[in-house]
């Protein structure tokens, strides 16, 4: 794994670590558990080079995202808030991706 990648790991899990913080703070419990698994994945990815770490973090944003949806069904602002999950859930797992993607990590 090359350098880069593991600098944009570092970011990610810091990234995903404050997204937890915030949802502790607001009392979203599932996201919590969401996040914190999803930074498992990304410690699993970056400490042991294995793919299957990205994957969890992956399913944990396709489920983080669900749930936003779930949960913003009703709320004045529901479309602000699934286009900001959206682009939440596709920011980290997508630059990952073309990291693993470069370094043939993917490709395994």
């Amino acid at each position: 794994m090359e350098k880069k990648t593991k600098i944009w790991l570092l970011v990610a899990i810091a990234i995903c670590a404050l997204t937890t913080c915030i949802n502790v703070v607001e009392a979203r419990w599932i996201s919590v558990v969401l996040a914190i698994v999803a930074i498992i994945g990304l410690i699993e990815l970056l400490l042991r080079n294995d793919k299957r770490g990205f994957y969890l973090t992956c399913i944990c944003y396709v489920f983080s995202f669900i749930y936003s949806v779930i949960s913003s069904i009703g709320s004045s602002q529901m479309i602000i808030y699934i286009v900001m999950s959206f682009v939440g859930s596709v920011f980290i797992p997508g630059i990952t991706a073309m990291f693993l993607v470069k370094d043939k990590i993917l490709r395994r």
